[in-house]
């Protein structure tokens, strides 16, 4: 049985699933289940191995696959459209995201691996 807690986690858990897109304020995301951003996130990583932010990159990765592999071949879809909906600003953000998150990898080396795939 959960307790509140842990039940205000996991809708917090699919909060940050549901809206990879979002670059969600985590501390405000914190307060609308009426607990510190602190708290909540030492509490989310004791339940789930890890912290709040590693958990939205993790999704982020994860969207970001998916979308590499469904527009493989598809050329007009450009960096900034990627970083569209993935919810980055600019397309510095997703190449940043990018570099950080595959051993720093570009975009575009990225890219070529999901294309390679779909031969």
């Amino acid at each position: 049985m959960r307790t509140a807690t842990q039940e205000v986690l996991v809708s917090v858990k699919n909060e940050i699933e549901k809206h990879p897109e979002q670059n969600n304020n985590l501390e405000n995301l914190a307060h609308s289940f009426n607990f510190s951003y602190r708290y909540l996130n030492r509490k989310f990583s004791l339940l789930f191995g890890k912290t709040m932010k590693q958990y939205q990159s993790l999704v982020k990765k994860n969207e970001l696959e998916r979308l590499l592999e469904e527009f493989a071949d598809d050329e007009s879809m450009t960096v900034i459209h990627f970083a569209e909906k993935l919810g980055f600003r600019f397309d510095s953000g997703l190449l940043n995201f990018v570099r950080r998150n595959y051993n720093g990898m570009s975009f575009n080396m990225l890219r070529k691996q999901y294309q390679n795939r779909s031969v």
